[in-house]
């Protein structure tokens, strides 16, 4: 009878143990356990490729916001990744994906690396291949269709020219990140290498008059003309035109369609990018 009941209660917590495992947290049980599976296998290849955690989430639990910078469920979102211990390496990277069906809100929350990965162009790109089914209430389908995007995203490595700026000032953050390949490397090393040889050669011929007289005329090759200028400089006008750098507050809304990732603080102190949409 013990041995039944233990049975039982195994039985019992498989669901919930793939569901751990897979790192699918399903609290507004909105998946089947079909969707669950496919879920899972993108994240697990996602994860053993790119040594990143991904997460997804759904929650009645996430307070009332009706802000624009829907900062509490912001928040919600980095806090549920920090105290949850998830991410890899030292800057714990990797991705928590919330479905909040308090708010009806889609957000994604970066971290480490991941923020590079995934800037505000990706990331909107992200959401819209979610939203078509969010919007008919097919949140499997939707979950299924962000993590493939991300997949996509992730194999595709990061996008040259990307860089970071602080969501509030607009100010940038570090340098922007430009990419060579392999064969752009040893293309650029040859070509320096035939040009500093053919100035080797150059130099060194021009110097070389072994075996040869060399006679220079002064006269024939030396010029001379002196003139008296009696202008008088008065007075000079200047016209300056501020030129926009960047560095002002509008950089959050051109930054991400540029290749940027707009990145704050949350409550633990960690970096994290992210945004969302409400559906």
């Amino acid at each position: 009878m013990v041995k039944k009941l233990m049975a039982f209660l195994l039985i019992l917590l498989l669901p919930l143990t793939a569901l751990a495992e897979g790192q699918v947290i399903d609290n507004a049980n909105l998946f089947t356990a079909a969707d669950v599976s496919a879920m899972t296998e993108i994240i697990d290849r996602i994860e053993k490729e790119h040594q990143v955690d991904i997460v997804v989430l759904t929650t009645y639990d996430v307070p009332k916001d009706y802000s624009d910078s829907m900062w509490h469920i912001q928040a919600y979102a980095d806090d549920f990744y920090d105290n949850g211990n998830y991410g890899m390496g030292e800057d714990f990277s990797g991705m928590l994906i919330l479905v909040d069906m308090n708010n009806r809100v889609l957000y994604l929350s970066t971290g480490g690396v991941m923020i590079d990965y995934i800037t505000d162009m990706r990331e909107e790109d992200i959401l819209d291949q979610a939203y078509s089914y969010l919007s008919y209430g097919a949140y499997g389908n939707a979950m299924i269709a962000a993590l493939d995007r991300v997949e996509y995203y992730m194999n595709k490595g990061r996008a040259e020219g990307t860089f970071r700026y602080d969501e509030v000032t607009g100010l940038r953050i570090g340098g922007i990140y430009n990419a060579l390949t392999m064969a752009e490397i040893c293309l650029a090393g040859l070509a320096g290498g035939i040009a500093a040889l053919l100035m080797f050669l150059s130099v060194s011929g021009s110097y070389n008059l072994a075996g040869r007289t060399y006679s220079y005329d002064l006269n024939a090759n030396s010029d001379l003309k002196l003139t008296q200028d009696d202008e008088v400089f008065v007075r000079q006008f200047q016209r300056r035109t501020l030129r926009n750098t960047g560095g002002n507050g509008s950089m959050g809304g051109s930054g991400g369609r540029s290749g940027g990732s707009g990145v704050h603080r949350s409550s633990s102190g960690r970096m994290h990018g992210g945004g969302g949409r409400r559906f």
